[in-house]
C-alpha cells in the first residue's frame, strides 16, 4: 500500500460538521459527523479528526491531501463580526457605499433598507488622485496625503484596510503606491487593493468585494491558521487546502490573500459531486437539491457543466430577498439558497399564519428534540412527529432524539388547539412551500422544464423532503447518491484546485484583429498561474478562456468560449456571441455593435481522483415497520423500513417505504418506488412514474 494513500474532506455546517475519510486505494469510506462549534468552528473539525485517530491512528500520518469547506466568511458578514476596517477612495467618492445602486429592496415597501455599509462614513478617507476611463492619470497621487491618512488609521485603532481607486482595474499603479505605504507605517493590518482583487469595472459592486475581503481576512487567518495546526499537531502533515465559491479548491494561502472568494465555500462542494454524478449518468439536466440544518440549497446543472455567476449576494437581511445584502463580484456556483433547513424555526406571524425560517435552532441548543435544552419547534421536531424519523434510530442510533419533546414544542406553537400532528404536517407543508417557489423560479429562470429534471437529494434533511418536493414540483426522478448525508464532504474529495480571474477590457468587436485577445489573457494566466502553484509548484495549469460579450449600451453580458485566444477576431467571437443570444433569447440583432465587455480564464490542475464511493460501511440492519403520515393520503400509513444496504440493484421497494442510512433518511410516499441503480444510488420514481 502506498504510503499517502489518504484523503480528508471536512466541511462546517450550521448544525453538524461533517468529515469524511477516504483509502483512496481500496475506496473504503469513514464518516464523523460531529455538532458544530460556531464560536470556534476549528474545533469541531478536530474533534472529528480525533475520533478517526482512536479508531485508526495509523492511517492519520497517511492523509496526501486535505480539503476543507468553510462557513466562516459567510458567518462573518452576516453576524458583523468582523474586523474594523477602512476604506481609502478616490477624492468625491466617499459615499460611494451609501449612494448604492439605488434600487429598492421591495418596490412598495418604503421601510425596507439594504444593511448598512461595513465600513464607517468617518473611517473612509478621499485620496487626491485619478485615473481616467483609458487608464492614463489624470491627477497624480498625493503621496504625503496618504501617509497622513496611514497615521490616523493606526490612531483610530483600524484592523483591515481596503483600497479602492477609480479605474484600478486598468491602470493599478495608484493603489499598488498606497499598499507600499500602509505596509511600512501601518504594520500587522492586512490591506486588500482592489486591483488585486477584481480587475473588473462596476465601482460599487468592486468597492463592496474589496471592503468584504478585508473585513474577514484577520478573522480567517486566524481561523485557518488555528486549524492548519491543529492539524498538524494531529500528524496530518497534507498542507491544508480550502474550497471556493467557484467549485475548485485553493491553497490556504491564497484563501488569505482573498477571503471573499470563501462566501460560498460549502454549498458549491456538493453542486461540484453532483455535476460529476450527471456527467457519470449522461444526465442532461440535473437539480441538485441539498437541505441541511439551517439551508436549503438548490443548482439547476445542465449537460453536466457547473452553472456560474459573478452576481451574488452575502447577508440578505429580508428573507433572501434580492436587494437586501452585500452585492460581490465574484465567482461562485450560480445556486439558490433558502432559509429552510432542518433547524429552521416555525413561528405563527401577528395574522396567525405559519411561518418557516429563516432563523435556525442551529447546532446550540438545536431543535427541541436534540435534548440539548431547545424549545422552539422545528422541522426536525416535525419530521419526528411525522414518522419520518425515528428517535432510536438517527444517525444510525448514535443520537437519540426526544419525541415528547419535539411534541410539546409543536403544541406550544398552536393557540388555536390545533394538536402536534396537525401543526407538524402544516410545518412540513409550509417548507416544502417555501424551497418550491424559490427552486421553480431558479429553475426557471435558467430555462429548465422541471418534469425533464433529475433531482438528486443529498444533506441530512435533503431525502427526507426530496420526495415532497419533486411532487410539488413535477419532478419524476429522484437519485440519492452513496453518503448522501455527508455529500458535501464527498465533494471537496473529488474536486480539482481551480482559480478564475477576470479582466475588463471593453473593446468593439470590429476592433479586435487575430491576437488583440492574446495580451490580456496571457496576464491572467499569469495570474491564475501564480495562485495555483501555491499548490502544486511544479504542475502545469489547463486553461479556458471566455469572452463576456454585450451588445454596445446593454450591461447583461454573455459569455463565448475562445478556443485559442492566439488567432481568434471579432468576426468569429461575433458569431459564437450571435449564436449564444439566440439560444438564450430567440433572437438577435444583425446592425447593433456587439463589445467584449470582460475577458475571462479559468486554470485546472489535474489531480488524481477517487472513485465516486459506493456507500458500503454498514451491515445489513433489522427491517421493520412504522406509522408515519402520508402526504399523498392525508393520514398516518404503515410505511416499511428498510436499512439503505439491505436494497438490491433493479429491485423496487414500493411506497410506502422509509429508507434508512446513518447520516440520512430517504422517504418514499405510498404512490411512490424506490431501488438502487447499478452504482448505488437510490432512484426514486414519483407519482404516476412509479407505477409505469
Amino acid at each position: 500500500m502506498a504510503r499517502d494513500d489518504h484523503l480528508l474532506g471536512s466541511d462546517v455546517g450550521g448544525t453538524f460538521t461533517d468529515l469524511v475519510f477516504l483509502n483512496a486505494v481500496d475506496g473504503s469510506v469513514r464518516v464523523e459527523k460531529v455538532r458544530t462549534t460556531p464560536d470556534d468552528p476549528a474545533q469541531a473539525v478536530l474533534s472529528g479528526v480525533d475520533a478517526f485517530r482512536r479508531t485508526d491512528a495509523d492511517s492519520i500520518p497517511r492523509v496526501r491531501r486535505v480539503v476543507h469547506a468553510t462557513t466562516l466568511v459567510a458567518n462573518t458578514l452576516v453576524e458583523r463580526s468582523g474586523a474594523r476596517t477602512a476604506l481609502l477612495v478616490t477624492e468625491g467618492f466617499r459615499d460611494i457605499l451609501r449612494l448604492r445602486r439605488h434600487t429598492r429592496v421591495g418596490t412598495f415597501d418604503l421601510y425596507s433598507d439594504p444593511p448598512p455599509p461595513l465600513v464607517q462614513r468617518r473611517l473612509t478617507f478621499p485620496v487626491t488622485e485619478r485615473m481616467l476611463a483609458s487608464g492614463k492619470v489624470l491627477v497624480p497621487l498625493d503621496d504625503a496625503q496618504v501617509r497622513t491618512i496611514a497615521d490616523r488609521l493606526v490612531a483610530a485603532g483600524v484592523e483591515a484596510v481596503a483600497v479602492v481607486f477609480l479605474h484600478s482595474y486598468l491602470n493599478p499603479e495608484h493603489e499598488e503606491r498606497v499598499g507600499r505605504i500602509l505596509a511600512e507605517r501601518v504594520h500587522g493590518v492586512p490591506v486588500a487593493l482592489s486591483s488585486r482583487l477584481l480587475r473588473r469595472h462596476m465601482e460599487y459592486e468592486r468597492a463592496n468585494t474589496t471592503v468584504a475581503s478585508a473585513y474577514c481576512a484577520q478573522r480567517l487567518g486566524r481561523y485557518l491558521t488555528e486549524l492548519s495546526d491543529g492539524l498538524h499537531d494531529r500528524e496530518i502533515r497534507a498542507p491544508l487546502s480550502v474550497m471556493s465559491s467557484a467549485g475548485g479548491f485553493l491553497s490556504a494561502a491564497s484563501a488569505r490573500e482573498a477571503p471573499v472568494q470563501l462566501v460560498e465555500s460549502g454549498p458549491s462542494a456538493g453542486a461540484t459531486y453532483v455535476a460529476k454524478l450527471a456527467r457519470r449518468l449522461d444526465r442532461a439536466d440535473v437539480l441538485a437539491f441539498d437541505m441541511g440544518g439551517t439551508t436549503a440549497k438548490a443548482c439547476l446543472i445542465r449537460g453536466g457543466l457547473l452553472p456560474m455567476t459573478t452576481e451574488i449576494e452575502a447577508a440578505r437581511a429580508e428573507s433572501y430577498r434580492i436587494g437586501s445584502g452585500i452585492p460581490l463580484q465574484i465567482w461562485a456556483v450560480n445556486l439558490i439558497e433558502v432559509g429552510a433547513g432542518g433547524g429552521s424555526i416555525a413561528t405563527i406571524d401577528s395574522v396567525g399564519l405559519v411561518r418557516v425560517g429563516p432563523r435556525s435552532a442551529g447546532a446550540h441548543p438545536g431543535p427541541a428534540c436534540y435534548l440539548r435544552g431547545g424549545s422552539a419547534a422545528t422541522v426536525t421536531d416535525a419530521d419526528l412527529v411525522l414518522g419520518h424519523l425515528a428517535p432510536d434510530r438517527f444517525l444510525g442510533g448514535h443520537m437519540r432524539l426526544g419525541l415528547p419533546e419535539a411534541r410539546g414544542a409543536l403544541a406550544a406553537l398552536a393557540s388555536d388547539g390545533t394538536d402536534e400532528v396537525e401543526m407538524a404536517r402544516v410545518v412540513q407543508e409550509v417548507v416544502t412551500e417555501n424551497m418550491s417557489a424559490a427552486v421553480l423560479r431558479h429553475v426557471i429562470e435558467r430555462g429548465g422544464d422541471p418534469e425533464r429534471l433529475t433531482l438528486v437529494a443529498f444533506g441530512g434533511a435533503g431525502p427526507v423532503h426530496a420526495y415532497a418536493l419533486a411532487k410539488r414540483l413535477g419532478v419524476k426522478e429522484i437519485l440519492v447518491p452513496p453518503l448522501a448525508g455527508v455529500l458535501s464532504a464527498v465533494g471537496l474529495l473529488t474536486a480539482q484546485p481551480s482559480f478564475r480571474s477576470s479582466r475588463t477590457v471593453k473593446v468593439d468587436l470590429h476592433d479586435i484583429g487575430a491576437g488583440r485577445l492574446a495580451v490580456p489573457v496571457a496576464k491572467l494566466r499569469d495570474e491564475i498561474g501564480a495562485v495555483l502553484r501555491t499548490i502544486d509548484a511544479t504542475a502545469v495549469p489547463e486553461y479556458v478562456v471566455h469572452a463576456d460579450c454585450a451588445y454596445a449600451g446593454q450591461s447583461a453580458v454573455l459569455s463565448v468560449p475562445v478556443a485559442d485566444p492566439d488567432t481568434a477576431d471579432g468576426a468569429s467571437i461575433a458569431a459564437d456571441f450571435a449564436v449564444a443570444y439566440r439560444s438564450t433569447y430567440g433572437y438577435s440583432h444583425d446592425d447593433v455593435a456587439v463589445e467584449v465587455v470582460t475577458v475571462t480564464a479559468e486554470g485546472r490542475l489535474r489531480v488524481a481522483q477517487p472513485e465516486l464511493p459506493r456507500d458500503a460501511r454498514d451491515g445489513a440492519r433489522p427491517d421493520g415497520t412504522r406509522r408515519a403520515w402520508s402526504h399523498h393520503r392525508g393520514r398516518f400509513e404503515e410505511y416499511s423500513v428498510r436499512w439503505r444496504t439491505s436494497l438490491r440493484p433493479g429491485v423496487e421497494a414500493h411506497g410506502p417505504v422509509i429508507i434508512e442510512e446513518t447520516e440520512s433518511t430517504t422517504v418514499v410516499d405510498v404512490d411512490g418506488s424506490a431501488c438502487l441503480d447499478g452504482i448505488g444510488n437510490i432512484r426514486v420514481m414519483v407519482g404516476a412514474e412509479a407505477r409505469r
